[in-house]
């Protein structure tokens, strides 16, 4: 019942509804807020490398948790399992309200680093696994930065980018203490 077809609106009728606007829009907008925009490809394409980071990590701290022989970094590889963790729950809860399949599987690269930390023993697999917990912990970082700062048109995304650069961050500082501890 609009006033458009030449009936008057019941009182309960906000008058955004009475001039056709949707009610679960955002101010200005017709669009509902809990409605997202389509992702761009970049949005695409950074939502894939943080899963196939996340799945990395995951499988190459749960590698060090068994591996690893020196305290600090079985202890740098529990940090990050349960920073990665936390990151991938998040994320696919974003995927799942969006309908987006996250991949389940690190890059190609990443599998073949994951082959090479497997085949390492000692102290010699907690220096590479040390290296490559810093080198791919900064790489996320830059990520997560970049990301926030050029995602325009995704607010969910820009801000779950801008969460995760404070526990990135002290990701490499725990894991640049222990290449550290590790070359001595």
């Amino acid at each position: 019942m609009m006033v458009a077809m030449g009936l008057v609106a019941p009182a309960w009728v906000s008058a955004q509804q009475r001039q056709g606007a949707n009610p679960e829009a955002a101010p200005g907008s017709s669009t509902p807020m809990n409605v997202s925009t389509p992702l761009t490809a970049h949005e695409h394409a950074f939502v894939r490398a943080v899963a196939q980071a996340d799945v990395f990590q995951i499988d190459a701290a749960s590698l060090a948790g068994r591996k690893a022989q020196s305290p600090r970094v079985k202890s740098l590889a529990q940090r990050l399992l349960a920073s990665y963790a936390r990151m991938r729950m998040e994320l696919e809860r974003i995927a799942r309200e969006r309908g987006i399949s996250l991949p389940s599987a690190p890059s190609r690269g990443q599998r073949a680093l994951l082959e090479h930390l497997r085949a390492l023993g000692g102290a010699t697999f907690d220096r590479a696994y040390a290296r490559t917990a810093l080198d791919e912990n900064q790489r996320n970082v830059a990520r997560m930065q970049q990301a926030a700062a050029s995602i325009a048109n995704d607010r969910q995304l820009r801000t779950f980018a801008e969460a995760q650069v404070p526990a990135l961050e002290q990701n490499v500082r725990e894991a640049r203490a222990s290449v550290a501890a590790r070359r001595g």
